[in-house]
């Protein structure tokens, strides 16, 4: 992987751990990498949430497209509390568009919708090829919509 990588998925991470900031939740980023990119904590309930994020530029060129690969073992493996992914796409000068998935639901869309394209690069993963349009998001036809810009699971912390 090249240098430029590293900088381009830390920055991907950061920009959506300051939205978790930002809607009032406490974040961390985990000292040892086990698959999870970003703790966050209610901290007046301490429910904790894991996340995994993904970071892709856009190579559309009428729409916002972007390809994020995700690793097969990840997507498979069940862990308490639930993993969620958060796709992210920079485009144009500025971080375009979020995708906000739970993993058990990101595998039921790959496994009984077919979206996702298996590969075989250093480690086996899935590549999700993503198309954000003004009014859908789609992969093999697939809308995932419900899912852009979706941070219910996180509503806004009034103090």
């Amino acid at each position: 992987m090249a240098r430029r990588d590293f900088y381009f998925g830390r920055a991907g991470q950061m920009v959506v751990m300051a939205e978790f900031l930002r809607r009032g939740y406490n974040a961390a980023i985990p000292e040892i990498d086990m698959g999870d990119d970003i703790f966050v904590i209610e901290d007046s309930t301490g429910k904790l949430s894991r996340i995994q994020v993904k970071s892709a530029t856009d190579i559309g060129k009428r729409c916002v497209r972007a390809r994020f690969g995700v690793s097969r073992k990840q997507l498979e493996t069940v862990r308490q509390p639930e993993l969620w992914y958060v796709f992210t796409v920079y485009g144009r000068g500025l971080w375009r568009e979020f995708l906000i998935i739970r993993r058990d639901r990101l595998q039921e869309l790959q496994d009984m919708e077919g979206i996702g394209s298996p590969s075989q690069r250093r480690k086996p993963q899935i590549n999700f090829y993503l198309s954000f349009h003004e009014k859908d998001v789609r992969s093999k036809g697939v809308s995932l919509q419900q899912y852009r810009h979706n941070w219910s699971a996180w509503p806004e912390i009034v103090p």
